[in-house]
């Protein structure tokens, strides 16, 4: 039955879309694939295009000028006619039979549902059976501040967040609680969403068992950040505290929104200090961080950190999973 809008927003990614539609439409549930080109120049829209498989259910619409991955997320919800939403992105891929899998979850009693997903080098690397289809696959409820505390970055664990998650939604449950995605982020769109989700009321669902993939490229545009992005981010991160609080939610959970905020003021002060450095020099950028105090001494630690974290890395294997704990059941929330 086809059930599922898969939402897949693109922008300078033609060598790798034709892998992610593909792995779009070989899900029976899935009722069409909604490609929204954000104004490429590599011809990505057309690889789209050859990746259709003439059931139909393709669809591409081309933005005239780059709008951001929130701006076309947003378009994708607009057009999409299921009943149930996915979104993919364009370098990524779904492991087959993950709807059929997905939907059966906890009865269909969530408004939102994800599974765990793994960060690959290759959509060819094999993966474990046992990752897919565990023994058994337990659900959990997904708490705001169990989702913030994973969220909150740590540079000794690779891209673990629960953030990158990729949920199927409800599209009715989108319109209750009038949740779209921030048009003015390009970092942390996701995360907001979810955490705005949690925050209203929805009932957030996860399982065990991978069926996203993630490929990790180094041309990835989640791979570069400007200090724009990160002070958007944290300006986002200002508007869910101030929300937060007007709904009474438990101060612990908002002093773990606040938590996330410091740390991504850290990495505004560091991106700050390697832009001032960029264009003022070493002494140049020294003076500037003087200008308030204890900022130099934070930003020293933080610079320290992450050199002995990108060590740390280069010695991990890219092929991950989110930490399974976050996925076992918890009788709290059964």
């Amino acid at each position: 039955m086809s059930l599922v809008s898969v939402l897949i927003p693109v922008y300078q990614a033609a060598a790798h879309i034709g892998t992610a539609i593909r792995s779009a439409l070989a899900q029976p549930e899935v009722g069409e694939v909604i490609v929204i080109d954000d104004a490429s120049r590599d011809g990505s829209a057309d690889a789209a295009l050859a990746a259709d498989d003439g059931s139909g259910r393709l669809r591409i619409r081309r933005l005239a000028q780059n709008s951001g991955p929130g701006t076309a997320r947003n378009i994708a919800l607009e057009m999409a006619q299921m009943p149930l939403v996915a979104l993919l992105d364009a370098d990524d891929l779904f492991v087959p039979g993950r709807f059929a899998r997905l939907l059966g979850v906890g009865n269909g009693n969530w408004d939102f549902v994800a599974d765990n997903i793994a960060f690959v080098s290759s959509p060819t690397d094999p993966i474990p059976p046992d990752w897919i289809v565990p023994k058994i696959i337990p659900s959990r409820w997904l708490q705001l501040r169990d989702f913030i505390e994973e969220n909150i970055s740590n540079p000794f664990r690779l891209r673990a967040e629960m953030g990158f998650l990729k949920p199927v939604m409800r599209r009715s449950v989108l319109e209750k609680f009038n949740l779209r995605y921030d048009p003015s982020l390009r970092l942390g769109e996701d995360f907001l969403l979810y955490s705005l989700a949690l925050v209203r009321g929805a009932r957030f669902s996860v399982t065990s068992g991978c069926g996203y993939l993630a490929v990790v490229r180094d041309e990835s545009l989640s791979a570069r950040h400007a200090i724009s992005d990160l002070r958007a981010q944290a300006d986002a991160d200002h508007m869910l505290i101030a929300e937060a609080r007007a709904r009474g939610l438990p101060e612990e959970d908002i002093r773990l929104i606040c938590k996330h905020l410091k740390v991504i003021e850290d990495k505004v002060l560091v991106r700050q200090f390697l832009e001032d450095r960029k264009r003022q020099g070493r002494a140049g950028a020294l003076v500037a961080q003087m200008t308030q105090p204890g900022r130099l001494a934070r930003t020293v630690r933080m610079l320290i950190r992450d050199r002995m974290a990108m060590r740390w890395q280069e010695n991990v294997l890219p092929r991950r999973l989110i930490p399974e704990r976050f996925f076992q059941p918890d009788d709290r929330f059964q």
